[in-house]
């Protein structure tokens, strides 16, 4: 959330202790434009050309599960 004044973004960050409520200074200026390299293939995709199967993924069986209500009490 950006405070009302525009100077600050405080957001919830996940710790080994728990969430801790985090706040840094709102600063668009200093962002860095996205570029299509920053895609999240580019960051595995050296792994899955190590591994020599690239097209592992391409060959899965497709199976389908039954969904229903999830109940608190019972689960």
């Amino acid at each position: 959330m950006v405070t009302k004044d525009g100077k600050n973004i405080y957001y919830n960050n996940q710790g080994r202790d728990g969430m801790d409520v985090v706040k840094i200074p709102f600063d668009p200026s200093s962002w860095k434009p996205w570029t299509q390299r920053d895609q999240p293939q580019h960051n595995f995709g050296h792994l899955v050309e190590q591994e020599g199967r690239p097209s592992v993924l391409n060959n899965l069986q497709q199976q389908h599960y039954e969904t229903k209500r999830y109940h608190r009490w019972k689960g």
